[in-house]
């Protein structure tokens, strides 16, 4: 069984997560704690547990609504696990957001969206999305869970520049 490196301080860039993934991928799958779980030949890992892992968090700790976003992409139907790592990689990169940040991460989502969410709560219509982009064809597919990703990437940036 692959295991994933033990980085030897917290990631900062998507190559050096591509060090900790040891030769594997961000995939659709079964839930190992601190392993890449194997396809015939392909070792992956779920991007939220792969935050979780960089991140030094226990098993199971992230359950936040970055965490059930990053499932929820994660699980979305991609063309290749290759698209899906290289489309997800900067998710895990990101922090646990505090109350005040997962607030304003969710009304940048919601803005880009074009959609009202006064409360900044978990906004169901991103599960809509993932879910309607089954529907498509592959590459629409695709293309709208590359653009969702962007989106909460652009977000958790614009929490990072604010940040103190």
């Amino acid at each position: 069984m692959h295991e994933l490196r033990r980085p030897d301080q917290q990631p900062k860039t998507v190559d050096e997560l591509r060090i900790v993934l040891n030769g594997g991928l961000i995939g659709y799958g079964s839930h190992n704690r601190n392993r890449l779980y194997s396809k015939p030949d392909e070792p992956c890992v779920c991007v939220m547990e792969l935050r979780e892992y960089v991140a030094g968090r226990a098993w199971g700790a992230g359950n936040d609504y970055f965490s059930q976003l990053c499932q929820i992409l994660n699980d979305g139907p991609w063309l290749s696990n290759e698209s899906r790592t290289d489309a997800l990689l900067p998710l895990a990169l990101v922090r646990a957001l505090d109350q005040d940040e997962s607030h304003q991460f969710w009304q940048s989502v919601s803005a880009a969206l074009g959609h009202e969410d006064p409360d900044g709560t978990f906004p169901s219509h991103v599960r809509s999305i993932v879910i309607n982009a089954r529907y498509e064809t592959p590459a629409k597919a695709e293309e709208m869970l590359r653009a969702l990703a962007a989106i909460f990437v652009a977000a958790t940036a614009a929490i990072s520049e604010t940040a103190p």
